[in-house]
């Protein structure tokens, strides 16, 4: 579940199950940069060859949400910077454009943004996908340096017949680092028919996890869905989680014909493959089902459903109560956005949402503490570089109450 855009300027809750994630933004204070080359694929392999480095290509496209951050918060981190600038030729191609499509149809990119290894030749090494923070994104690019070294080696020793657990594990993993996803699938295919179960190594399931499909025809899903206390004993419980809700999202969506029966068919299905945290994802589905009906009554006893399942971080809160402002006017209602909003502070205080709490006094005609949220949230916004008109405008009104 890779993908969410938590856009805290504008608190904009978007309307998929994707939203409970989140993503991690890794915070960027240095000044450094990546050193991209943007011109043709020959001249970039011709580079390579020049300097007998892999090449790192950033598949992207202008209007990607992760692929700016991977700009903003990663590409630009000094360590990153300096690791990618020493050791790779480091190109950029925009899948919208004509260099850059023929780039992404030549290496199969299906999702933005895809990072690709490639040798001098143009041979794929290994490949990445979405958002990555920067320990995540420099391991993988080192696991790249690994598998041109080690690939060779391994795939003789696979083709001498080398079937040790130890070993299929480490070759499960270069196989899944360069992207040669049917090439592990067929293994563990084969692996899954044996009543030995040995093989249910971490290192094999966490490959396992990646490349199994998450759907019901797929038989490495189906093994899965049958054996998930033996997976749990090696995969990390987060991990299998997401995997699970992925699948339940992505299977009543496709199966429904309106936002109501998938939300019922889905809150089903948490119950049975996510009995302890089944409240959780249902309700956040029910929410999104009320918003889309702008049924408010209904969306605030599923938002209180799911706060009461789990501990919603600020990001989540503000968001909440950023619906309340924009749509609801009971009384009631407005007090509990601002509960949330405060709270949303309490955790972290930023621009978005002390803007968000100068807008709910300002709704309900607290002059003084409007002003007062609405003054921090400029101060705020100044420093983190944010658009602070709209809060300027909403300060000059509050000034008129």
């Amino acid at each position: 579940m890779a993908e969410i855009y938590a856009n805290l300027k504008h608190k904009t809750m978007k309307n998929n199950l994707i939203g409970l994630f989140g993503l991690v933004l890794f915070a960027c204070t240095a000044q450094a940069q990546i050193s991209f080359m943007e011109t043709t694929w020959d001249k970039v392999l011709a580079e390579a060859k020049a300097q007998d480095k892999l090449v790192f290509i950033d598949v992207y496209a202008t209007w990607c949400g992760p692929c700016k951050m991977m700009d903003k918060d990663v590409f630009a981190q000094a360590e990153v910077a300096d690791y990618h600038n020493a050791t790779f030729i480091n190109a950029k191609f925009d899948s919208d454009t004509e260099i850059g499509g023929a780039v992404a149809r030549q290496f199969g990119v299906t999702a933005l943004p895809t990072f690709l290894y490639v040798d001098a030749d143009g041979n794929l090494v290994a490949r990445t996908l979405g958002y990555q923070d920067a320990p995540v994104f420099l391991e993988n690019s080192r696991r790249a340096l690994q598998v041109k070294e080690q690939f060779a080696g391994l795939q003789a020793q696979y083709d001498a017949g080398e079937r040790s657990i130890p070993f299929m594990g480490q070759y499960l993993n270069i196989l899944n680092t360069k992207g040669d996803i049917e090439a592990c699938q067929e293994i563990l295919n084969g692996m899954i028919t044996e009543t030995n179960t040995d093989w249910q190594t971490t290192d094999i399931l966490n490959v396992y996890m990646e490349v199994m499909n998450p759907d019901e025809t797929d038989l490495l899903f189906t093994y899965f869905l049958e054996h998930q206390a033996d997976f749990a004993q090696k995969v990390e419980a987060d991990r299998i989680e997401a995997v699970l809700v992925n699948f339940i999202v992505s299977k009543h969506y496709e199966a429904a014909d309106d936002m109501l029966s998938m939300a019922a068919g889905a809150e089903k299905d948490f119950k049975k493959y996510l009995p302890e945290v089944a409240q959780k994802y249902a309700s956040y589905l029910w929410m999104t089902y009320y918003e889309s009906e702008m049924d408010w009554d209904n969306y605030m006893s599923a938002l209180n459903d799911y706060l009461d399942a789990g501990e919603p971080d600020y990001i989540e809160l503000n968001a909440f109560a950023w619906n309340v402002y924009l749509y609801m006017d009971k009384e009631a209602h407005i007090k509990q956005g601002l509960e949330m909003a405060l709270e949303s502070v309490e955790q972290e205080s930023v621009f978005a949402n002390n803007d968000t709490v100068a807008a709910l006094y300002y709704k309900m005609g607290e002059k003084e503490e409007a002003l007062a949220y609405a003054k921090i949230a400029i101060d705020l916004g100044k420093k983190e570089g944010a658009d602070v008109s709209e809060t300027q405008e909403m300060l000059r009104l509050i000034k008129k109450l």
